[in-house]
């Protein structure tokens, strides 16, 4: 069993000599989706023409069903984007190599894992922007220079706006019909509204074509920053697995109508119109012919008889070559006068450069000499704060830790009282209001937010009388009410009086000794 791992991205460019038959293509290959660690680049293919390849290549499991040697044909990408899968650079560059490209097809790719880009503002600002290889999609309309005002010979194309403007170089060729070894002069034209902006793209370069597109679109950079805390549209959710990771690092809105969208519906909102113009240039040659590509000028080697006799060749050959010297001799005094004029211009613009570079260099220096001394002044204030918060916070220390040790020293003390005000006899008499009561400590303490539970408690000393008992001046008519529902609870309250006139009575006493389960009952009971 063969295990396919990874190829170099160079190798994109090369053609198999023996294409293998499919089924050997498969052993290889034997899962075209999976990319590989080197892959940056993932290229578009053809759903279609990549399952006819799986099919011709699929292992045989019966006599009937052998792997079949029919020719699959070039690769196709189609103009439809959801009609292709993108498959890593490294499987994609040996599917190339072996089956070509179909002539109608070009190019079609985005990265694997996007991530942060570079742009530059208009204001010359660097900032980084989250890339997005499923929205950041450009539809323009390309067309050769001379044919701009021709809009039946415009292609309409779709490209990566991330990708390199050297790789578009080619398909933009190929969409023209130009050869492929045409070096091109490339315009990016943007309309808005009434105005045209047009920017000559640099030949090979390796810059984003969307740092050339924020050039003529300025506002598209605030776009981009912005659109990094956007949902993505309802319609895009499911198909777009980027949008997975953002979410889950919570850089989403909560907004649900703050979505994201296509980078040219983005364009079109914004009433900007994108166009790729071309045109093939040649690089002039210079002249074959000796005596005039060195500007000697045309010689007269014919004989013009002057007499009898004609010349001999000696003297002939002579005059010929004296007056190709004498036509030297001037062409280098012109030359040395045209080179030291040029020399000169050289000079004195790279000495005006330099200073221009010099006092450059001179602003940038004082202005960080300024800054330097601004940020030492920043530096010194924020130490001496930071001596003050120091202290303070030495202080707060002290004061937190004095605080701590009377605390414990307040609760021991307030442990002791309780210790030497706790009742000892579990048995407890009372005298309310001349009504004598037996009850337990565990019934008055029951419910120790109420009055009863704070008296009997031991934080405070209690008095008691003669007897023994506990004296609380109060009706006593209906504290047996109150006792039974320390006892009992809410099994209590079918023993309470059905007299109204008892009832608020009652509720008075529950109200003064604070047993809230009582109350709430009997303001149920009194308000019905």
């Amino acid at each position: 069993m063969f295990s396919y791992m990874s190829m170099s991205s160079s190798q994109t460019s090369l053609r198999s000599v023996n294409v293998p038959p499919p089924a050997i293509q498969a052993r290889v290959i034997q899962d075209p989706h999976c990319k590989s660690g080197e892959d940056v680049w993932e290229y578009a293919i053809s759903r279609s023409w990549l399952n006819k390849w799986a099919s011709l290549a699929a292992p045989a499991t019966s006599q009937q069903h052998r792997p079949s040697n029919e020719p699959i044909g070039p690769l196709v990408v189609r103009e439809i984007d959801v009609e292709n899968c993108y498959i890593g650079e490294s499987v994609w560059s040996v599917l190339l190599s072996w089956h070509g490209l179909d002539g109608g097809s070009y190019k079609r790719r985005r990265h694997v894992n996007p991530g942060y880009m570079p742009l530059t503002s208009e204001g010359g600002q660097s900032c980084h922007v989250l890339a997005d290889r499923h929205l950041d999609i450009l539809m323009v309309t390309l067309c050769g220079l001379s044919e701009l005002d021709s809009p039946d010979k415009h292609h309409i194309l779709q490209l990566y706006a991330w990708d390199t403007v050297t790789f578009w170089e080619d398909q933009f060729r190929q969409r023209v019909g130009l050869p492929e070894k045409t070096q091109l002069r490339i315009w990016l034209i943007a309309e808005h509204d009434d105005n045209e902006t047009c920017v000559q793209l640099p030949q090979s370069s390796q810059c984003s074509m969307m740092q050339h597109l924020c050039q003529v679109c300025p506002e598209l950079v605030h776009h981009l920053v912005q659109r990094q805390g956007r949902c993505p549209a309802p319609e895009h959710q499911a198909a777009f697995s980027s949008f997975k990771s953002t979410a889950s690092a919570g850089y989403l809105s909560a907004d649900p109508e703050d979505t994201k969208s296509y980078l040219f519906q983005e364009l079109l909102l914004q009433r900007y119109k994108i166009s790729i113009a071309v045109e093939s240039v040649v690089q002039s040659q210079p002249g074959t012919d000796l005596l005039t590509g060195i500007g000697v000028g045309a010689v007269n080697l014919n004989w013009t008889p002057t007499g009898d006799k004609p010349p001999s060749w000696e003297n002939r050959l002579k005059e010929v070559l004296d007056q190709i010297a004498t036509n030297m001799h001037g062409i280098v005094d012109g030359q040395r006068e045209k080179v030291g004029t040029v020399c000169k211009d050289v000079v004195r613009g790279a000495v005006s450069e330099s200073e221009r570079l010099g006092e450059q260099l001179r602003e940038k220096i004082q202005a960080a000499e300024t800054k330097g001394k601004s940020l030492s002044a920043q530096e010194k204030d924020i130490n001496e704060r930071e001596t003050v918060l120091n202290e303070k916070l030495k202080k707060f220390k002290k004061g937190l830790a004095d605080f701590l040790i009377e605390k414990k020293r307040l609760e021991e003390e307030m442990r002791k009282i309780e210790e030497m005000n706790k009742i000892a006899e579990s048995k407890i008499k009372l005298n309310v209001g001349g009504h004598k009561f037996e009850t337990s400590l565990d019934t008055m303490t029951k419910d120790p937010q109420s009055v009863l539970g704070f008296m009997f408690s031991g934080r405070h000393p209690i008095k008691r009388e003669a007897d023994g008992s506990y004296f609380i001046d109060r009706d006593g008519t209906n504290f047996r009410h109150i006792l039974n529902f320390l006892r009992d609870g809410d099994s209590s309250f079918s023993t309470m009086p059905a007299d109204v006139k008892a009832l608020r009575e009652l509720q008075k006493e529950a109200d003064f000794y604070k047993l809230s389960g009582l109350i709430d009952f009997l303001s149920m009971k009194v308000g019905s």
